[in-house]
Parts: structure tokens; C-alpha cells; sequence
């Protein structure tokens, strides 16, 4: 399949089969995903993002996954896909060598990038993910405790979004585009 095709073939899914039901996403596939984040460009190659990989195999994982639904306004079907991504920015990272832009805008944008990449992975290996923004952001930093895993001296991660990945339990509809005319000017 082409880029482009992939591109336009990747939809927000919102219903999941579960573990439960037998549909795992392995460690293999998650590897790629996070291979395929990490060629993510970013300002001055500084790559501040970091991922945690929150998984329905253990108790505590799906408890996490639990108390991250209910952080994210009761999106409850970051409970039923096998795994979810974190994806944090490292601010401070960005912010030593490009100063406040850096930590304001470069981070935000160099984690977006790597998450568009686990997006399109996930749809080309036959996965299905969201791209989740909506969350408490302070309360699911303290849930999560991720500042522990950086490896950053002056770590200072900010959770950016949570992207539930699974296999697509029903085709989400394919929503319109706005045309070019409408979105773009020539100078």
C-alpha cells in the first residue's frame, strides 16, 4: 500500500476487542511501534518524548487503565484495547537548548510527530488506535508517576495523549475532509 493510501485509510477507532476476547497486541508489534516513533524528526535531534506502555496482562495495568478512563471525561474504551501508549514530553530537554520555545512549542510538536508515526505504523501492521488529548493532565501525571522511568537529569514530562491500540471491533465511519481550497493559501 502507498503512503498516501495509508494515510487516508488510518480512522480514530473507539471500539476494541479485548484481551479477554483473545485479541493481543504483542510485544513484537508494540517494539515496532515505539521503533517506528523513535525516527520521529525533532528540533535538534534532542527526541524528548518518552513512552509508557500500559498493558491489560496484570491486575495493575488494568487497574491503571481503569484510572486513566475515568481521567480522560470516562473514555472507557481505553479499557478495552489490549494496550495503551502513553506519550510524554520531555519539556525540560527541549528547553536546554532552545529555552522556553523550546519547552513550549519543539517538544509539543517533535512528540506529535513521533505519535503520527505509531498511528500509521499501528494501521499498517493491522492495528487499530485514537489519538486520546482530552485527560486530566495533572491528575494522570500523579497516577502514573512517569517522571520515576525518565532518564533526563531535570526531567519535567508532560503527558501529550493517550493512544489506545488494539484490533478494531467495528469500522469507524469515514468522516469528511475539508477541501484544500478552503484550508490553504498561496502567496
Amino acid at each position: 500500500m502507498s503512503f498516501l493510501d495509508l494515510a487516508r485509510k488510518r480512522m480514530s477507532t473507539r471500539h476494541f476487542f479485548t484481551l479477554e476476547e483473545g485479541y493481543e497486541v504483542t510485544d513484537k508489534q508494540v517494539e515496532s511501534l515505539l521503533e517506528l516513533a523513535r525516527t520521529a524528526p525533532s528540533a535538534g535531534n534532542r527526541q524528548p518524548w518518552h513512552f509508557l506502555v500500559v498493558s491489560n496482562k496484570t491486575a495493575k495495568g488494568r487497574q491503571l487503565k481503569v484510572d486513566m478512563a475515568a481521567l480522560s471525561y470516562d473514555q472507557t474504551f481505553i479499557l478495552d484495547a489490549p494496550i495503551a501508549i502513553v506519550v510524554y514530553a520531555d519539556l525540560a530537554l527541549s528547553s536546554e537548548r532552545y529555552g522556553e520555545r523550546g519547552a513550549s512549542l519543539y517538544a509539543l510538536q517533535d512528540t506529535a510527530a513521533a505519535i503520527q508515526n505509531i498511528l500509521l505504523g499501528a494501521e499498517d501492521i493491522g492495528l487499530a488506535t485514537v489519538w486520546v488529548g482530552a485527560f486530566d493532565e495533572e491528575k494522570l501525571s500523579e497516577l502514573l508517576k512517569v517522571n520515576k522511568y525518565s532518564k533526563s537529569k531535570n526531567c519535567t514530562l508532560r503527558p501529550i495523549a493517550i493512544i489506545p491500540v488494539g484490533y478494531a471491533k467495528q469500522a469507524p465511519q469515514k468522516r469528511g475532509r475539508k477541501p484544500l481550497g478552503e484550508i490553504t493559501s498561496y502567496v
